[in-house]
């Protein structure tokens, strides 16, 4: 993932180094940046409104936002990493991902805060080595890795209590549902697709994020809003409970990243992105099967492949 410029004067930078004048603490913006980098967007002031939307709907998880951002610009400051992307709030997309799902599987709290300093730790220190050796971009690849091997260490410690995720049941393709209640079911989860990107399932939050994101940049977010329905229809076309907005997650990241910020035609990432959501009945069997969810396992098998393929025909048509 290239590293992002700050938009605007420096003064968003530097204004919180009024308040904490240490180098090290200086990540105020870098987590209001963070709350529209889930979104590929750069925007301080319209992350304040989504940071507040998700408090308020959710105390822990919206701790948990500020917690994983504020861990991130921490260690990247400590550990002197690259400077633009510390401003950014790059360091923080994948630290912000793992400690909102170490909060939402994981208890007690004790147990979530110590894992939570390290595995934000770890998620900074992969993504600034995959940004440095990998010939594709990071994504989320170092949230899969970490949270995945936390939930996996926490079941050698009897009181901590991870989730178990079990497969998703068999689907008759033969039979499927109507098509009239589509339409509502793209209305209802669509939203809730926005807020499960924080570990928060809110209608209202997930209405915020969308208007937030709309204001911010509107390419990206209806590319956004376009991939959540398609991976929703998916979903429900295949037969899926899809009322929790989860089968939108994927393909509206996929779309989102592939569309606007890495400059695949709109078609493209949308193919990507029903792809996303087609490939997450087996992304569940295989992580279910080891008791793990799949998290956003298909939005970078999805995004990775169609990118390079993408670079490869461009360079052979030059």
């Amino acid at each position: 993932m290239e590293a992002c410029t700050l938009p605007g004067p420096d003064l968003y930078w530097y204004l919180p180094s009024i308040f904490f004048p240490f180098p090290i603490f200086p990540f105020s913006i870098s987590f209001l940046l963070l709350m529209l980098q889930m979104l590929f967007i750069e925007n301080p002031v319209i992350g304040v409104g989504i940071a507040s939307a998700l408090i308020v709907a959710n105390p822990p998880g919206g701790l948990a936002v500020i917690a994983g951002s504020a861990l991130a610009t921490l260690w990247s400051n400590l550990l002197k990493l690259d400077t633009g992307l510390t401003r950014s709030g790059l360091y923080c997309f994948n630290s912000i991902l793992v400690v909102a799902a170490l909060n939402a599987f994981v208890t007690p709290l004790p147990a979530v805060v110590a894992m939570s300093i390290v595995g934000s730790l770890a998620s900074v220190w992969l993504f600034d080595k995959g940004v440095k050796l990998l010939p594709f971009p990071v994504v989320s690849i170092p949230f899969i890795m970490v949270a995945q091997l936390s939930l996996l260490a926490s079941r050698s410690f009897p009181s901590l209590s991870a989730i178990q995720f079990a497969p998703p049941p068999p689907v008759d393709i033969t039979m499927f549902p109507e098509f009239l209640p589509w339409l509502s079911y793209i209305a209802s989860t669509v939203p809730l697709t926005f807020s499960q990107l924080f570990f928060t399932a809110n209608t209202w939050v997930g209405v915020a994020i969308i208007a937030a994101g709309f204001l911010g940049d509107r390419r990206v977010m209806s590319s956004a809003v376009l991939g959540a329905a398609i991976g929703t229809s998916v979903g429900y076309f295949l037969g899926y409970d899809v009322a929790n907005g989860l089968w939108g997650f994927n393909s509206a990241l996929t779309a989102m990243a592939l569309y606007p910020t890495f400059g695949l035609p709109l078609w493209g990432a949308l193919t990507a992105a029903g792809l996303s959501a087609a490939l997450q009945p087996i992304a569940l069997t295989i992580f279910g099967n080891a008791g793990l969810p799949a998290l956003s396992f298909s939005f970078c098998l999805c995004t990775i492949t169609f990118l390079r393929l993408y670079q490869k025909i461009r360079n052979q048509h030059k």
